[in-house]
């Protein structure tokens, strides 16, 4: 074929791929236009006749939280500074006080104060509403611009107004933010070298042990924990998960796997994600077989409601307390300007080996002890706080509070086992003291 001829024939081909491309490129820009020109409308006003100057990237960047926001509150935005301080995060180089934090209803509230933090010594706990952050309102945050705010360098102060649980007026907190160590397993009690004692019950051989986060180390201290336990006559075994807020997916269902050796640990479905399975293994798990009870409430959420959820399913564990916190859902990040700017969006939900979605139901417990406000207070590990972190005006001793959901784990264990009940006098029905190190440090990941 002459090459004029080849010319023409590719000027024709380009012709007719235009002609055919070309209507539905003008549809999609009218469609666009005619669902987003509103934007453009408000842009223009704004341009026009706002009183001040405003530049067209932070108009950009409010659009964009604003579409997100209506989404859910872990759909995010993140500019270069705040997607450079999230990576910054997620690597584990974060200071801050020490809390994880969601929006409920409208209000930032606390899932819970991360022990051994700044925000636990401070008395924060589960369902504490944080109104404002320095003076400012917390209404019309995002949850990163909650974190961003919360967050800052080690040493310096950061105001809060709380609105407690039962309390008639919000109180203002101050509290210095600092580096963090977290020990995420922890015992009944100290002893008095201060190492933790994880027998519960030592007649019947009840063990305990209480899980404050699932972080990278969480594993291999539970697998510690219990080879303590083991040659002390471990016959079942007590979880509290109780005001844990998660961390890490891998972490959980490692935990589960330990526990497991075959069937589903969780999966996860969207609209537009794959399902994606998570398994256990016959491979590395407990030598031994244990009755266990889970101590769950509204402060457990995320990961401690994926093992809870698998454990029971499986019939490996009862579940003992109140309804979970209800985080169940996925986000993935998605980079933009050439990876300088994010946005985080929720895309599956977590389901467990029944089906059951965990995301705004929770895991039910199979026996429902409810406490009342008074002893949520009473019992939450910040109330064992040494009277020097207190307020001056608190009791510097405390009586013993019974723990209703505790007794009634152990209970269950007893019967189990073929036991008879064991007396309430005992120290097994109080909640397990705390003792508070002289270093006060914030998780990686939240403020």
């Amino acid at each position: 074929m002459p090459k004029r001829n080849l010319v023409w024939l590719l000027v024709v081909a380009s012709l007719c791929v235009g002609l055919w491309v070309y209507p539905s490129v003008i549809l999609r820009l009218n469609t666009l236009h005619r669902e987003f020109g509103a934007l453009l409308d408000v842009r223009a006003q704004i341009k026009k006749n706002y009183v001040e100057e405003v530049r067209d990237d932070a108009l950009l960047s409010g659009a964009i939280r604003g579409m997100l926001r209506e989404l859910d509150p872990f759909s995010d935005y993140f500019d270069t500074e705040e997607y450079a301080q999230f990576k910054k995060r997620a690597s584990g180089h974060f200071v801050g006080i020490g809390v994880e934090v969601s929006i409920v209803g409208g209000y930032l509230t606390v899932i819970s104060p991360i022990e051994d933090t700044p925000a636990f010594a401070a008395g924060l706990r589960s369902g504490d509403r944080i109104l404002e952050v320095d003076g400012h309102s917390t209404q019309d945050f995002t949850l990163s611009e909650a974190v961003a705010r919360i967050s800052g360098e080690a040493g310096t102060t950061v105001r809060l107004k709380i609105w407690s649980l039962g309390d008639d007026e919000p109180h203002d907190v101050t509290i210095t933010r600092g580096l963090v160590t977290l020990t995420s397993v922890k015992g009944h009690r100290r002893r008095p070298d201060n190492s933790w004692d994880y027998m519960v019950d030592p007649p019947a051989g009840i063990g305990y042990v209480r899980l404050t986060a699932f972080d990278e180390n969480t594993r291999e201290q539970l697998d510690r924990a219990l080879q303590a336990l083991y040659p002390q006559g471990l016959r079942a075994l007590i979880i509290d998960l109780r005001d844990n807020p998660g961390g890490l997916l891998k972490t959980a269902v490692g935990i589960a796997d330990r526990f497991l050796n075959e069937g589903v640990i969780v999966s996860t479905k969207g609209r537009a994600a794959d399902e994606e399975v998570w398994s256990a293994t016959p491979s590395d798990d407990y030598p031994w077989e244990l009755p266990i009870a889970i101590l769950i409430n509204n402060g457990s959420a995320s990961a401690a409601e994926i093992l809870a959820g698998a454990l029971r399913d499986h019939g490996k564990a009862v579940l003992v307390g109140q309804t979970t916190f209800g985080k169940g859902s996925v986000q993935r990040l998605f980079e933009m300007n050439e990876g300088k700017r994010a946005i985080k969006l929720t895309t599956a939900y977590y389901y467990l080996p029944r089906g059951e979605r965990i995301h705004k139901v929770g895991v039910k417990p199979d026996f429902e002890v409810r406490l009342t406000p008074e002893e949520q207070r009473s019992l939450s590990p910040e109330a064992q706080l040494p009277a020097t972190t207190r307020a001056a005006t608190e009791p510097t001793t405390r009586p013993a509070v019974r723990d209703r959901q505790l007794e009634k784990a152990i209970a269950i264990l007893r019967e189990n086992l073929g036991m008879p009940p064991a007396p309430t006098t005992t120290a097994a029905s109080t909640r397990p003291a705390t003792t508070r190190s002289a270093r006060l440090e914030g998780p990686s990941g939240a403020p």
